[in-house]
């Protein structure tokens, strides 16, 4: 089975639900969705995040969600739905490179001269592992 991305609640009346905006997840007095932007990024950006992260108020990656248009949240940890890479869609191509941002000695870099190494025309494929692993 595989894992599906979280989708936006739009619908006013899913919002409203138990007092908090099903959005950004505040007490509906101090939601701030109408202030959040909507930035289209060129790159691709998969959270994996853990299923118990997703209804906090502190959950960047759900703002980041909110925020950017190619971006989407995985769940982990949940026992009827294991993560799987295989649900990233990982796209293989020339013109598309997956990144694994994690923590390491040997980690590269990400700057102008990683970026320079590619044609200008790349897409690049960010996967954050979000929390503590």
């Amino acid at each position: 089975m595989q894992n599906e991305p979280i989708r936006r609640a739009k619908d006013p009346v899913i919002r409203a639900y138990d007092g908090r905006c099903h959005e950004c997840y505040m007490r509906l007095e101090k939601c701030f969705c109408d202030l959040i932007p909507n930035i289209d990024n060129k790159n691709f950006l998969s959270v994996i995040m853990h299923h118990r992260e997703t209804h906090l108020t502190s959950n960047t990656a759900n703002l980041a969600h909110l925020v950017l248009s190619n971006c989407q949240i995985y769940l982990r940890g949940l026992p009827e739905k294991p993560f799987s890479v295989e649900s990233l869609n990982l796209e293989t191509s020339d013109h598309v490179k997956n990144l694994f941002l994690f923590p390491h000695d040997d980690a590269i870099t990400l700057d102008e001269n990683f970026l320079s190494a590619y044609p200008s025309n790349t897409k690049f494929h960010l996967i954050i592992p979000d929390g503590s692993w």
